[in-house]
């Protein structure tokens, strides 16, 4: 019995040596590492400071003279052209030069009274809103060349801006007017998978065809506005405030840039614990 023991013990090592290459005999056999998942790096933030401003209605240098230290021929040709039609005007201050009747605007506390600053990861909207508490309205829309008339209620006029980083640190904005209000109709159009409080009566129209995109380099800025000579345009209910208890006119600057390019200047962040991005680059 101990010989035939024996003999089953050998042939049993020799049966789990065969079923091990030669090459592992002798040596450790190295384990495998389970790879490891990488995190998605996150989307960049972008800093949007964004600057409201105020004149009289009618101001002379708010409708003229401003425009002539801006590049109006930024977008392209049919994009102004149904800009134009729809009342408004898109400006740029390049350069990194604030000229110098923008920077007063911008430095006045009666022009520039509310300036903010909005934070934004890539991608994400930000709504800023131009004028709102219009009760009733008619608007003259010239879209697709085929002029229209619109009515709307309780009207909130609001510029959509979605930013992003192009590959050399400049910050891209798309630029898309929308118009908030008052929709008697939307009970007709209501789901019934969801609660009412959640679909509310009001509705938003956003213009794509008004869509613009452009480039912010450092300490450029956006300058938007509505033709003076066009009172009944889309444009001119967002910028255009004919109250007879005080008639105003309003102006949008608006600067960007990504938040690692402002944080990698000390004073900029020191900076940035007691004012505005606004507020510095009128100061340049």
């Amino acid at each position: 019995m101990p010989r035939i023991g024996l003999i089953l013990a050998v042939i049993g090592t020799y049966s789990l040596l065969g079923c091990v290459p030669l090459s592992s005999v002798g040596r450790a056999i190295p384990l495998t590492r389970p790879k490891l998942m990488t995190a998605s790096p996150e989307p960049p933030i972008i800093v949007m400071d964004i600057a409201p401003l105020v004149v009289p209605l009618g101001d002379r240098f708010v409708n003229e003279e401003i425009w002539t230290s801006l590049d109006e021929q930024i977008l392209t040709t049919r994009q102004r052209h149904v800009l134009q039609q729809n009342g408004f005007r898109v400006g740029l201050a390049a350069g990194g030069r604030t000229p110098e009747g923008l920077r007063q605007l911008l430095t006045g506390k009666k022009t520039n009274p509310n300036p903010y600053q909005s934070r934004r990861q890539e991608g994400n909207a930000a709504s800023v809103t131009l004028a709102k508490g219009i009760d009733e309205c008619e608007v003259e829309l010239h879209l697709n060349d085929k002029p229209e008339i619109r009515r709307y209620q309780q009207l909130v006029c609001q510029v959509k801006l979605v930013p992003s980083v192009d590959h050399d640190g400049s910050v891209r904005l798309q630029v898309t007017p929308q118009l908030e209000f008052e929709d008697p109709e939307k009970w007709s159009r209501l789901n019934p998978r969801l609660a009412l409080a959640v679909q509310g009566q009001r509705s938003t129209e956003t213009f794509e065809l008004l869509n613009f995109d452009l480039t912010l380099g450092d300490n450029d800025f956006l300058v938007l506005g509505a033709r003076y000579d066009s009172p009944e345009s889309l444009a001119a209910r967002f910028f255009l405030s004919p109250d007879p208890q005080k008639p105003t006119q309003r102006l949008l600057a608006i600067r960007a840039a990504p938040l690692s390019k402002i944080s990698s200047s000390t004073s900029a962040q020191n900076n940035l614990r007691s004012q505005s991005l606004a507020a510095q680059a009128a100061a340049r």
